[in-house]
């Protein structure tokens, strides 16, 4: 009996997938992005076993999500975010107090929230604002 079909899973497309839920087409694509991603230098992070260290150290010693009980939650952590973003301190990259035992759903939004930042236009008034020391 042959497996049912399927639709691509890229957004908006509708073509049959053939392999990994996605079309042709976009097996392709799926493919570039990866290999774009396994080239940036936080692979190189991620990858060390100082880091690995560093995150069971983490996770040993908060294994809840911290964000989470701010809020008198209990949930398991998932992921150990870096407070200030690689990218912007990659000197901090290996400092514990610059770690965070943090659920999905926090991760993600903490991760909205500083992709939103990276992109926010400045207005000439945030500008004046900001030379006036307001926020």
């Amino acid at each position: 009996m042959k497996a049912p079909f399927s639709i691509c899973s890229f957004s908006a497309c509708r073509s049959i997938a053939t392999k990994n839920s996605r079309c042709k087409k976009h097996q392709r694509e799926q493919t570039k992005e990866i290999s774009r991603s396994s080239t940036t230098s936080n692979n190189n992070i991620y990858n060390s076993s100082k880091w690995r260290n560093l995150r069971t150290r983490k996770a040993h010693l908060n294994p809840l999500c911290e964000e989470c009980l701010t809020y008198n939650v209990i949930r398991p952590l998932d992921v150990i975010d870096h407070i200030q973003e690689i990218e912007d301190y990659p000197e901090l990259a290996y400092t514990y107090s610059n770690l965070k035992s943090l659920c999905h759903s926090c991760h993600n939004n903490k991760t909205a929230k500083a992709k939103t930042a990276r992109t926010k236009t400045v207005t000439a008034s945030d500008m004046f604002k900001q030379i006036q020391g307001r926020k």
